[in-house]
C-alpha cells in the first residue's frame, strides 16, 4: 500500500514531529479539524457559579479543555497556586499545560489514555477538591466515579462541541485519517453519511474513540498512544515503517519489545521495593507493638521488685514479734525452771538478785522475831527462869530458814507465813508470862 496523504482531523500541531514525518517518507500531512469548539459565554459560565480557587486539583481530558480554561482563567485575573494539582488523560495533555502556566512535574498526574487509567489515582488523592472542565456532551465515567468514592468533584462546562463542515475536502484522496476524539467520528459521518473505509487506515487517540470508531462500523488500523509511543506522530511512523520496509520494522518492534521488557522490570522492581518497604513498615509497627508490650512487663516487674521489699519488711517485723514472744516465754520458762529446781547454775542475773533479795528480807524477819522474844523474856519475872517454853517448830534458827528460802516461790508469800507463825509465838509468850503471875 502507497501512502501518499494523511488527514489530521484537528487543527495542526506538533509541526516539527510531522514535517520530519513528511521528508522521512516522503508523504503530505493535511490538517482538517473535524469539529468546531465554541467556549460558552461569559454569562453562561458566571451562572455556574464556580470559584476555581476553591479546589486543589483539575481533570484535563484534552488541549480544548486547557486552552479555554486558561483562556477564562486570563478574563478573570485568576493566577493558579503553585500547590494546584493537574490530572491529565495522557502525555500529551499534560505537556501542553506548560503552553499556559509553569508547573511542577510533582504535581502533575498523567493516565495512559483513557479516563479509566486517572481512577485509581483519584482514590489514591481521594481529599483533593476536583475541578473537572468539559463540553456539554461528554462522557458520565469520572462523574460516577467521583460519586460511588465521595470524592469531591464539580463539573464546569467551559466549551460547545459542533460538527464542522468538510464537504471542501475530497475524503477519499487520504490513505490514513487520524481520529482525536469521538466527536470527529460522529462529524465524519454527518457529512459523508454514505463513506466506506475499504482501504483507508483510521488512527485512534484514546480508547474512547477507538471504541466511537468500532461503534459505527469502522476498523481501527492504529492504536495510540502505546507503550514507548505515546503521541500520534510516533503511531504512524510506525505503521508507515511497516508498510515501507517490513525487515527494518521487525528490528525496530524488537527494539521496542526490549525496551518495553525493560520498563516492565523496572516497573516490577519498583513495586517490589515499594512492597518490601511497606512489609519492613508493617514488621517495625510489630516491633514497636512487641517493645511497648515488654516494657509493660518490665515496669510491671519493676513495681512488683519496689512493693515486695515492703511485704519484707512487714513478714521481718512480725518475724521479730514472734521472736519476741518466744524469748518472752524462753524467759518464762527459765523463770520457772530456775526457781523450781534452785540450782545457781541455770540461775540468771536477775534471778540471783531476787534471791538475794529473798535472803535479806528472811533475815530481817529473824532478827524481829529474835528481838520480840527477847522482849518477851525481860517482860516475865526473873524468878520463871526455870520454866520453860513449849518448842515452837517454826521458830528456827536464821541459819536453818536460811537454807530452806529457795524452796519460796515468791518473796510475799514467805514473809506473811513467817508473820503469822511469829504472832503465835507472841500470844504462846504472853500466856506463859500469864500462868507464871498466877503461880505466884
Amino acid at each position: 500500500m502507497n501512502i501518499k496523504n494523511i488527514l489530521i482531523s484537528q487543527s495542526q500541531t506538533d509541526k516539527a514531529a510531522y514535517d520530519a514525518l513528511e521528508a522521512k517518507y516522503g508523504v503530505k500531512v493535511h490538517f482538517k479539524p473535524f469539529i468546531t469548539i465554541k467556549p460558552v459565554s461569559m454569562k453562561t459560565f458566571r451562572s455556574q457559579k464556580i470559584n476555581i480557587l476553591d479546589y486543589t486539583a483539575i481533570i484535563f481530558t484534552s488541549k480544548n479543555a486547557v486552552d479555554i480554561f486558561f483562556q477564562f482563567c486570563k478574563e478573570l485575573k485568576t493566577e493558579m497556586p503553585a500547590e494546584m494539582k493537574y490530572f491529565c488523560v495522557n502525555e500529551t495533555t499534560a505537556n501542553y499545560i506548560q503552553h499556559h502556566v509553569q508547573m511542577r512535574k510533582r504535581k502533575v498526574f498523567v493516565g495512559k489514555g483513557n479516563n479509566q487509567d486517572l481512577f485509581p489515582l483519584f482514590k489514591k488523592h481521594n481529599s483533593e477538591k476536583y475541578l473537572y472542565p468539559c463540553s456539554e456532551i461528554r462522557k458520565s465515567d469520572i462523574p460516577d466515579f467521583m460519586k460511588e468514592n465521595n470524592i469531591v468533584c464539580k463539573e464546569m462546562i467551559i466549551y460547545e462541541t459542533v460538527s464542522a463542515e468538510l464537504k471542501d475536502i475530497n475524503i477519499n484522496d487520504y490513505q490514513i485519517i487520524a481520529f482525536f476524539s469521538p466527536s470527529g467520528v460522529t462529524a465524519l459521518k454527518e457529512n459523508f453519511p454514505d463513506y466506506k473505509q475499504n482501504e483507508t487506515l483510521f488512527a485512534a487517540f484514546g480508547t474512547t474513540t477507538a471504541k466511537a470508531i468500532q461503534d459505527t462500523n469502522f476498523r481501527v488500523d492504529i492504536q495510540a498512544p502505546i507503550p514507548q509511543i505515546p503521541s500520534m506522530v510516533g503511531a504512524i511512523e510506525l505503521k508507515l515503517k511497516e508498510l515501507s520496509d517490513p525487515k527494518a520494522y521487525k528490528k525496530y518492534v524488537k527494539q521496542l519489545e526490549y525496551k518495553l521488557e525493560q520498563q516492565l522490570e523496572e516497573e516490577r522492581r519498583i513495586r517490589e521495593e515499594q512492597e518490601k518497604e511497606k512489609l519492613l513498615k508493617q514488621k517495625q509497627k510489630q516491633l514497636k507493638k512487641e517493645a511497648g508490650k515488654k516494657n509493660k512487663k518490665s515496669l510491671e516487674i519493676v513495681t512488683d521488685i519496689v512493693e515486695t521489699p515492703v511485704t519484707n519488711t512487714k513478714s521481718k517485723t512480725a518475724v521479730s514479734k514472734s521472736t519476741v514472744k518466744t524469748s518472752v516465754t524462753d524467759k518464762k520458762t527459765q523463770k520457772n525452771t530456775t526457781v523450781k529446781s534452785g540450782s545457781k547454775a541455770t540461775q540468771t542475773p536477775k534471778n540471783n538478785s531476787k534471791n538475794t533479795v529473798v535472803k535479806q528480807n528472811s533475815k530481817t524477819e529473824t532478827s524481829r522475831n529474835t528481838v520480840k522474844s527477847k522482849t518477851t523474856k525481860t517482860a516475865s519475872d526473873t524468878k520463871s527462869e526455870n520454866v520453860t517454853t513449849p518448842k515452837n517448830k517454826n521458830a528456827k534458827t536464821p541459819a536453818k530458814n536460811e537454807k530452806k528460802t529457795p524452796a519460796l516461790k515468791t518473796p510475799q508469800k514467805t514473809s506473811k507465813t513467817d508473820n503469822t507463825q511469829n504472832k503465835k509465838n507472841t500470844v504462846k509468850g504472853s500466856k506463859t508470862g500469864t500462868d507464871t503471875k498466877k503461880t505466884k
